[in-house]
């Protein structure tokens, strides 16, 4: 019996070893879908933010200029309708990014933990890639709430039906500025995103690679 027993641990060593393998692997494959899905949803996202703050100045004009009284921030019409498709954006934006950052965690993990076969080249990349996508993530939503704090003084200073055409031009010119701003960074985002998107694809080819 005493003979079998270093046997045992020998196999023991072997089959804790290769779960952990598997595991790995498993936990990668997992975790760079999630990336690959949110990242997708972010740029979506940023899409729809984009487009609609461009389409919002001659919206709000045409909107005006039907009823110059009607609080278009509020009232159920195509302005409202606009900031809600936005808003719905950055909530699907919001909850990518939370996504984004548990997927982080656990690729910093399974980094401080690495096993004989592991990619380790490739997923340093992903991680380095969303460390700069969460900085970019930071940057736009302080854009963002800027620019919505610019939006209620532009309401502000348009309600009601005596301001002149050269008043609501100067306004929506000030407002063009933020979303201008906005759309910088959106771009810049957009540009770091599609580099995740190709470190992570490198990384899940390398994560098939693993043993089995």
């Amino acid at each position: 019996m005493k003979k079998f027993l270093p046997l045992l641990a020998v196999l023991a060593f072997l089959f804790v070893g290769c779960s952990a393998t598997l595991n790995q692997k498993k936990q990668l494959l997992t975790t760079t879908q999630t990336v690959q899905t949110q990242v997708q949803q972010e740029q979506q996202a940023l899409q729809v933010i984009g487009s609609t703050v461009n389409d919002f100045p001659s919206t709000f004009e045409k909107a005006y200029q039907d009823d110059p009284s009607a609080d278009l921030k509020n009232d159920d019409g195509a302005v409202k309708k606009l900031l809600d498709k936005r808003a719905a954006a950055f909530k699907s934006l919001e909850a990518a990014n939370t996504a984004l950052t548990d997927a982080n965690n656990t690729l910093t993990k399974l980094n401080n933990q690495p096993s004989e076969d592991m990619p380790q080249a490739p997923l340093s990349k992903v991680l380095t890639s969303l460390k700069l996508a969460k900085l970019d993530h930071k940057t736009l939503v302080s854009y963002y709430r800027e620019m919505l704090s610019a939006e209620d003084d532009f309401f502000a200073a348009t309600a009601g039906s005596d301001v002149s055409q050269a008043d609501l031009e100067t306004q929506i010119s000030q407002l063009n500025q933020y979303y201008s701003s906005l759309n910088q960074q959106i771009d810049v985002m957009t540009a770091n995103l599609t580099t995740v998107t190709s470190q992570n694809a490198k990384l899940t080819k390398a994560v098939k690679t693993m043993h089995d």
